[in-house]
């Protein structure tokens, strides 16, 4: 399942009230009731926004005052207004997405659309015409959305990047959708999301080589962390994540992970 790392969706574009945003688009503070459920339902889809929602909803350090969910959905809560209030599970089609324009320079919104479904390598999902462009609106009607909030946003606190919004792992379609109605994009890579079962792991109690031991990650090894990487985290984002270490005898790591973000990162010597 390919999807795009990174996404820059701020700037000119067509405006909130523009006809093919004509599907109403709904923003709440907090993770909004049956929503989990929803996305679920479209696993492994929609992992990435998934494990976003779980962690916010979960962790004292998941959400900030500044974060929005915003849902586009065939079945929207009765009062909209309530993050309660409880979103159908029956839904055909929906897009969410997740915005904290204050996390930049790290990722700041991950967005899920039923249209990806159908793109799909393995997908037996087939959309007729008619779903496809009310996919498209949903997709524009949060896209309008969260351009909507960052420009409130930066008008009080200004974006880690002007006029600039970092989208993760942004599927093609979605991305194409963008494209198609005039957003503005600066794409970076493309990347291949490996989804593989919990069974075919290697045990937990595999000997590591002599001279390596599974260590605590401290402080100053997420300042090695960022060092090595080009993924934009900051330090303390880092240390707040579910993590392990693999280091050699002398306290120095040489390969570490952390949950929160699948990061898999090794030292040439700790090969």
């Amino acid at each position: 399942m390919a999807k795009l790392a990174t996404r820059q969706i701020y700037g000119p574009g067509r405006a909130v009230d523009d006809p093919v945003s004509s599907v109403p688009a709904q923003t709440f503070s907090e993770v909004p009731d049956g929503i989990l459920d929803l996305l679920i339902l479209h696993l492994p889809y929609s992992l990435s926004l998934v494990r976003r929602l779980q962690y916010t909803a979960a962790s004292p350090t998941g959400k900030t005052p500044s974060a929005r969910i915003v849902v586009a959905s065939d079945s929207p809560p009765a009062e909209p207004t309530r993050h309660d209030a409880g979103f159908d599970v029956t839904a055909r089609h929906f897009t969410v997405s997740y915005f904290d324009p204050s996390r930049g320079p790290e990722t700041q919104t991950w967005i899920y659309s039923t249209l990806e479904d159908a793109h799909a390598r393995d997908s037996s999902v087939v959309l007729a015409q008619d779903e496809t462009a009310h996919c498209e609106k949903q997709i524009m009607a949060v896209v309008s959305e969260v351009k909507r909030i960052a420009r409130e946003y930066d008008a009080v606190e200004p974006l880690a990047f002007p006029r600039q919004v970092i989208v993760g792992t942004l599927h093609h379609a979605v991305r194409a959708v963008m494209r198609k109605h005039d957003v503005s994009l600066t794409h970076r890579h493309d990347y291949q999301k490996i989804i593989f079962p919990f069974d075919k792991l290697p045990s937990a109690d595999a000997a590591l080589p002599a001279g390596l031991s599974f260590e605590t990650t401290t402080l100053e090894d997420c300042h090695i962390v960022k060092s090595r990487t080009d993924i934009p985290r900051k330090v303390t984002t880092l240390f707040t994540l579910p993590s392990i270490t693999i280091k050699q005898a002398d306290g120095t790591p040489v390969a570490w992970a952390f949950l929160g973000m699948t990061l898999l990162g090794i030292e040439e010597n700790g090969s």
